[in-house]
């Protein structure tokens, strides 16, 4: 009688290497994803050294907040070296790109952005931010276009 449940020593044998083999590319996978996550860090930086670019350069916020987020930029460009941001600086760079990223966010939910402002410096160097609508603007019926 030979039936499903029969199991010979070569179909062990079999499955034993398909587990070995399973387990070696889960810890391939494993080892990639933390390459992959320190490249991200690296573009993530690069990201905030922009960021902190462009708000020292705006007026709406407060130049040293585009500082803070330029240095923690830095911070997470030490990522391009692995021994030198994971042995020699590490909980020091993502604690100090830690305190640039919070004062963002704090001076975002606090002291908020005001459109009108943004809207008059804006136009002032050709920017393509409008005033925001009035009463008028809000209460007017809205027209709706035929296309042919």
């Amino acid at each position: 009688m030979r039936g499903i449940a029969e199991v010979s020593p070569r179909s062990t044998a079999r499955i034993a290497g398909l587990f070995a083999l399973l387990e070696a590319l889960v810890l391939m996978v494993f080892r990639f994803n933390a390459h992959a996550f320190n490249i991200y860090l690296v573009f993530f930086g690069f990201w905030w050294v922009l960021i902190g670019y462009l708000i020292f350069k705006s007026t709406f916020m407060p130049r040293i907040n585009g500082v803070l987020e330029a240095v923690a930029g830095l911070c997470w460009l030490t990522f391009l070296w692995l021994p030198f941001a994971q042995y020699i600086v590490s909980p020091y760079n993502q604690l100090l790109a830690g305190l640039g990223e919070f004062s963002l966010i704090v001076w975002l939910l606090v002291m908020g952005v005001e459109r009108r402002t943004m809207a008059r410096e804006g136009s002032r160097s050709g920017g393509m931010i409008r005033e925001p609508p009035t009463r008028e603007h809000r209460s007017a019926p809205l027209r709706v276009c035929e296309c042919r």
